[in-house]
Formats: structure tokens, C-alpha cells, sequence
């Protein structure tokens, strides 16, 4: 029964997606717990509901202290270890929007355990499954303190990012690398991870923003 109630709850509120006071109200009447809640579930059209709920609500301000006291962040990890490519953009989408400005999702998203999924997209051999997952990583180099940073390093996620120039727009992945060169443990996993071969080839270019970048991770 609770479930069905859940269920009814999270679709209603697709259709509130364009009125103002109407997400106030998905705010004020708890339906952030609801949702929630739908992430235990395994199925997909309910869940792509809740994770469209939630998206429209992340830029909201007034919803970003409910979302962390929900802690929503650790309910997308479960979205993302499906192994749906569809619910994945969406969550990807979401938790991009999520973690760029409030650190307290950042920290949820990383202390659920979230590193580990995420890094499995940056290998997908989806473009924008593989962009998306970069973006987020970028939103978790910075505002942390550095045990996030030494985690995040801990992962493979820097061994991948430096892969990537290989193949993707170098610019976003540099600044990742940068950012999380912050923390010193980091400097020697990166040119570990190989990026000295690509260190020449953006020395060399005209694009004055990658010779910066580049400079700062020598």
C-alpha cells in the first residue's frame, strides 16, 4: 500500500513541472522523501519520473536544503549502478546539477560510495554518458576539503581523465586534473597516469588557456 501511495505521489508531480509555487509545495510537503524512497524501487518509468521531478527542482533554492537533508544524492547512486543508459543521462544530468554549488551534495554524492559507478561511465563508450561523467568529476575537484581530493585520487578517476585526452576535448579533463593537483598526493598519480606525453603536444598549441593548464600540472 505504501508503495502505491509512493507511486501516485511521484508521478503527480510531473505535471507540475512549470509552475513556481507548485515546487514549493513539492518541497513543503515532503515529496523529496517520496522520491527517495522511489530510488529503492527497479522500476524504470517511475524512476524516470522522480529523477525529472528532481531535476527540475535542483536549481530551485529554496529545495537545495530539503535535497540535503534528504540526502538525494546517495538515492542516484543506486540509478546509476542499473546499467540503464537512458535513467543514467538523466541521473547524470541531475547530479551534475546538484553538486555545482552546494558542497554538502558533493560530500553525500562521494560518502555513498557514489566514485565508483561514476568512474565505470568514464570508460563508456557513450559520448555523452562519458561527458557527463567528466563534468560531474569536475564539480567534485572543487570546494572540498582535500580528504575528498585524496579520495577522488585514491580512485582510478585520474588514470582515466588523463586517458580521455587522448580521445575528448582536453580542456575540461585539464582543469580536473588541476584541480585536484590541489592536493599533493594527487601531482604524483597524474604523471604516473601518463600525462607527460601529452604535456608537449599542449605546450605546443595556441590555445593559451590549455599552455596554462598544462603548466600548472608540470
Amino acid at each position: 500500500e505504501k508503495s502505491d501511495d509512493v507511486e501516485v505521489k511521484v508521478a503527480s508531480l510531473v505535471t507540475l513541472n512549470h509552475l513556481d509555487n507548485e515546487k514549493l509545495e513539492i518541497i513543503q510537503g515532503g515529496c523529496l522523501s517520496a522520491i527517495v524512497e522511489v530510488f529503492h524501487s527497479r522500476n524504470p518509468q517511475l524512476l524516470e519520473r522522480a529523477i525529472d521531478t528532481l531535476l527540475m527542482l535542483s536549481t530551485e533554492y529554496q529545495a537545495q536544503e530539503d535535497i540535503i537533508r534528504n540526502n538525494v544524492l546517495e538515492g542516484m547512486v543506486e540509478v546509476l549502478g542499473l546499467n540503464d543508459e537512458r535513467l543514467s543521462m538523466k541521473a547524470l544530468s541531475c547530479i551534475y546539477e546538484l553538486t555545482q554549488h552546494e558542497n554538502k551534495n558533493k560530500e553525500n554524492f562521494i560518502n555513498g560510495e557514489g566514485l565508483t559507478p561514476l568512474i565505470v561511465y568514464l570508460t563508456s563508450t557513450n559520448v555523452v554518458l562519458r561527458k557527463l561523467a567528466v563534468k560531474v568529476i569536475h564539480n567534485l575537484s572543487t570546494g572540498l576539503p582535500q580528504k575528498y581530493l585524496i579520495e577522488i585520487g585514491q580512485s582510478s578517476a585520474i588514470h582515466y581523465l588523463v586517458k580521455l585526452l587522448d580521445i575528448d576535448k582536453p580542456a575540461i579533463l585539464l582543469q580536473c586534473l588541476a584541480n585536484l593537483s590541489a592536493e599533493k598526493s594527487n601531482q604524483s598519480i597524474i604523471v604516473e597516469a601518463g600525462l607527460l606525453k601529452n604535456a608537449r603536444r599542449y605546450l605546443k598549441t595556441s590555445d593559451l588557456r590549455l599552455q596554462e593548464l598544462i603548466l600548472r600540472l608540470l
